[in-house]
Order: structure tokens, then C-alpha cells, then sequence
């Protein structure tokens, strides 16, 4: 048969307590007269996060702090792609904050009466950029930014600075927009049923990127 093609995937599933964490690795291969298989140099890989209704843990090698398809991300100050176009490598537009914490725990606990550390808006690189499905997504501000219900969203509360999930934020919480300007959350939906594309990203040296104009924090991809 020649000339023949087949997709082929690789599935490998990540046990934890509270995810299910299945990882896909695609490649073509094609068939010559002789019955060789050649494997193309080209693949995609996809994650796929589901949620257990046992309870909330952290414990996958891969967690799923994500953005949705679809959003604006600032590369610079002046342009913008959609999220789901950025690979590793790729330029993003940061900012020097206190928040520039790979440590889940200390994140959560820690707040901070300025976001703006004093070096201000600064380029990063994208070190990784995860396609991923997942269910639970938060709504801000009918549209203005969506977040998985365990991404860590930077929100001014009570004064100071504070990363809170999706899922905790609160209508009366400030966002940080790119103009420099403080913006109210004035309403919030979360939909913990249907599934959504989103996009996992890593972003160094800092941890903090813009969507939509928003300051939020990454996601980092390391075993807890």
C-alpha cells in the first residue's frame, strides 16, 4: 500500500489524588513499496485535565493554571496575538512584580501594598505554551478575562495584592490593567460542567503576563 498515512497517538495518564491528567503525543507515519515505516519529525502533544468531585488538590506534574483560546496577549506594549498562537520561545510582555513566585503555597499567602516592584513593564520569553482542555472556567467582567477556577488571578482586595484562584475572587476585587489603571470586578460566573480550550503558559523571568490588557500570573510546570 503505498503511500499510505496513519495518525498515531501515545497516551500516558498522570495519577493524582483529586486529577486526571492524560498527556497525547501525535506523529504521522507513512508506508513505502518496501513496507518501511518513516516517522515524520513533526508531532503535537495535548493534555487533557479533568477534575474528580472528591475535592481540590494539587498533586500532577502538570497543573492546570490556564487562560482561554481566543484572549489577547501582549507580546508588547503595542501589539498583541491570541494566546493559542504563542510556542516556546515566543516574546511576552511582563512586569516586574512581587509575585514572581514558583511556589504554590507562598503565592497564595503572600500580599503586598504594590504590584509594581519598580522596573515596570519588561520583556520575558514564553518557556512553554500547553494546549489543554478543561473544565471550570471563571468568567470576569462578562468577558473581559477567563480563567480556569484554579488559575492564580493578581487582585487588589482590603489595600494590598493578593493571588487568589479564579474560583475565589471576589465582585469588588481590583484587576491591574496595562495602562497603569486599577479595575473593578463587577461581576463573576463560574462554570465548573462544560469544557474549554485553554492554554497553559510559562513565562520567564517573571512570572506575570497581560491578557486582554490584564496583569496575571503563569503557570508553572513542575512536579509538586
Amino acid at each position: 500500500m503505498t503511500g499510505s498515512s496513519w495518525n498515531t497517538y501515545r497516551s500516558t495518564t498522570i495519577p493524582a489524588s483529586s486529577w486526571n491528567t492524560t498527556i497525547r503525543t501525535y506523529w504521522f507515519t507513512s508506508r513505502g513499496t518496501s513496507g518501511n515505516t518513516t516517522r515524520v519529525t513533526s508531532w503535537s502533544t495535548s493534555v487533557t485535565t479533568s477534575r474528580n468531585t472528591g475535592g481540590i488538590g494539587i498533586s500532577s506534574n502538570i497543573v492546570t493554571f490556564c487562560i482561554a483560546w481566543g484572549q489577547d496577549v501582549h507580546i508588547n506594549t503595542n501589539e498583541t496575538v491570541k494566546v493559542e498562537t504563542l510556542i516556546s520561545g515566543s516574546d511576552i510582555l511582563e512586569m516586574e512584580t512581587p509575585f514572581n513566585n514558583d511556589d504554590i503555597e507562598n503565592l497564595d499567602t503572600h500580599t503586598s501594598p504594590i504590584i509594581d516592584s519598580g522596573a515596570g513593564l519588561v520583556m520575558g520569553e514564553v518557556s512553554a505554551a500547553i494546549p489543554i482542555s478543561s473544565s471550570g472556567l471563571v468568567n470576569i467582567n462578562s468577558g473581559s478575562l477567563l480563567i480556569t477556577q484554579d488559575h492564580r488571578q493578581l487582585v487588589k482586595r482590603s489595600g494590598s495584592w493578593v493571588s487568589k484562584k479564579g474560583e475565589d475572587l471576589l465582585v469588588g476585587d481590583y484587576l491591574y490593567h496595562i495602562e497603569g489603571s486599577e479595575v473593578e470586578i463587577t461581576t463573576l460566573e463560574l462554570d465548573h460542567k462544560n469544557y474549554y480550550q485553554v492554554v497553559l503558559l510559562d513565562t520567564e523571568p517573571n512570572d506575570v503576563f497581560f491578557v486582554n490588557g490584564f496583569l496575571t500570573h503563569n503557570a508553572k510546570i513542575k512536579a509538586r
